[in-house]
């Protein structure tokens, strides 16, 4: 029995998927003794899912929802049903023999299970960061301009120190910003940190 690791998705939603080859009688007795062992696991994560159904008031059995109206997807209800089937699929081929089929379900179940443990744990504060920065961002455009607004600025500064430089030739750099500063109304610390002395 071998396994395969394959990546699947892209930036945040990026994860690792592992994939069974199973090649023998031996390695799907294997199989199965894995996923018996793993019992108890997979009767938690069955009640973890369960109670989150039923704390929305939605039913537990899974068959159901072939029935009814789609789930929103990535929801805690729509996680929590995919869970449930896909472990009611693998006992199902358990039962059956079919232990490549188990597998995967009992894999896939598993990886459905943290997906949805890490976005419910952690969505809401990256969200958070995410809208804070753009705010911070804009908060500071705002204040300051955009980058083009900003490096226009920027250039007008250069602009005036070249200006005066050329007119008072033995004007020194510090005493020329000194001019602009006072002429555009702006901080000698602004135009010394965004004007350069001019090439001759």
């Amino acid at each position: 029995m071998t396994f395969k690791r394959e990546t699947v998705g892209t930036g945040i939603t990026q994860k690792t998927r592992t994939r069974l080859r199973i090649e023998s009688p031996d390695d799907m007795r294997r199989v199965a003794v894995h996923i018996n062992a793993a019992d108890d696991r997979i009767h938690q994560i069955t009640a973890h899912c369960e109670r989150t159904l039923a704390a929305l008031g939605l039913p537990t059995d899974p068959l159901v929802y072939d029935e009814r109206p789609p789930l929103s997807p990535q929801s805690p209800e729509w996680y929590a049903v995919e869970v449930l089937d896909h472990l009611r699929l693998m006992q199902a081929f358990l039962d059956n023999g079919e232990s490549r089929q188990a597998a995967c379900c009992a894999i896939d179940a598993g990886m459905l299970f943290q997906e949805a443990a890490m976005k419910f744990k952690w969505e809401e504060h990256a969200l958070l960061g995410v809208k804070t920065v753009q705010g911070g961002r804009k908060g500071h455009e705002q204040v300051h301009g955009t980058e083009v607004e900003k490096q226009a600025r920027w250039d007008n500064l250069q602009s005036k120190l070249n200006e005066i430089m050329t007119r008072s030739p033995r004007i020194s750099l510090t005493q020329a910003r000194k001019e602009v500063a006072q002429e555009l109304d702006v901080s000698f610390s602004t135009v010394r940190r965004h004007t350069r002395a001019p090439r001759k």
